[in-house]
């Protein structure tokens, strides 16, 4: 809080709200010009009247109030609360992220029918929406925070999901006619499960003796 004084000594001021918060008390030097004081904390959105109290030399109080609207809430937090379950926009707007996660993983997954593009395209949705979040006016650090939370540990999910999914190459089958087949680990499997190669599928039809194998890793 940011106060003034016209007393000619320095006070202790008290200040506070009735029962809606903690009262505050500040030493006030005298005839004093925007001088900070402890911050009052406010719980709900509503209208306030904080009223400073301080003691007289004869021994009286003197009292003095502000009356004042605080309302933490942009249009657009507002607007989220009816998607949120909770007292706060924060639920409304993961509501409103997962409902776009389902819609992109639905046609990412149609179109290409592969779970590591759908995988990136939620990575780059969600990046997206943590840029967009940033910029738009918010009811401040807790709500983002709290916004940026559970996208931050699905980006992270996703990156991991898609580092397990991907195949990798464990043999490359080089053909006579500078043709080759590449072998891939499947996305589950284990370093020791066995690695089988069809030889029909490599030659076909040619000499299996001037075929030339390529292991990555381990022997062949």
């Amino acid at each position: 809080m940011i106060v003034s004084s016209t007393y000619q000594n320095d006070k202790i001021v008290r200040f506070s709200t009735g029962e809606q918060s903690e009262a505050v008390v500040c030493l006030v030097k005298a005839n004093a010009v925007d001088q900070s004081c402890p911050d009052m904390p406010l719980y709900a959105p509503g209208e306030y009247t904080i009223t400073a109290e301080v003691n007289r030399l004869d021994g009286s109080i003197a009292t003095s109030m502000v009356e004042f609207k605080w309302d933490p809430f942009t249009v657009l937090d507002k607007t989220m609360f009816a998607w949120s379950l909770t007292s706060s926009p924060v639920g409304g707007y993961l509501v409103v992220y997962g409902l776009l996660l389902m819609v992109s993983s639905l046609i990412t997954g149609l179109i290409t029918k592969d779970w590591i593009k759908v995988a990136i395209a939620n990575v780059v949705l969600t990046a997206v929406l943590i840029v967009i979040l940033f910029f738009l006016p918010s009811a401040g650090p807790a709500v983002a925070a709290n916004c940026w939370l559970v996208p931050f540990l699905v980006l992270l999910g996703m990156m991991t999901f898609g580092l397990i999914r991907l195949r990798r190459p464990l043999l490359r089958a080089i053909r006579p006619d500078g043709t080759e087949i590449r072998y891939e680990s499947r996305p589950s499997g284990r370093s020791d499960e066995p690695l089988v190669v069809n030889l029909r599928e490599i030659h076909q039809g040619l000499d299996v003796k001037g075929t030339i194998f390529e292991k990555r890793g381990g022997n062949l």
